[in-house]
């Protein structure tokens, strides 16, 4: 079954301040930590990230032979059934 990869960075700062919208900096963070995921990534895989421009850097990555990553910035974008993975 293809994954789903969840970066949870800001676990800290949730606990401590809720669940509401993230500073910029720390969603800076999560998308910059993002193609970390393309060392353990297979064909089908995908990662959440709250930037789309980590597309087009995982796009760019693939094109040097890593395996291509699927980036979504909403769940309901995944084409069929994930299992998530969380790490942070």
């Amino acid at each position: 079954m293809p994954r789903l990869f969840v970066g949870n960075f800001d676990f800290e700062h949730r606990l401590a301040y809720g669940a509401g919208s993230l500073p910029r900096r720390l969603d800076e963070i999560n998308a910059a930590l993002a193609p970390a995921w393309m060392a353990i990534a297979e064909p089908g895989d995908a990662v959440w990230t709250p930037s789309i421009a980590t597309g087009n850097v995982l796009e760019r990555l693939a094109s040097h032979g890593l395996p291509q990553l699927w980036a979504v910035t909403n769940p309901v974008e995944l084409r069929g059934p994930h299992q998530p993975v969380f790490w942070g």
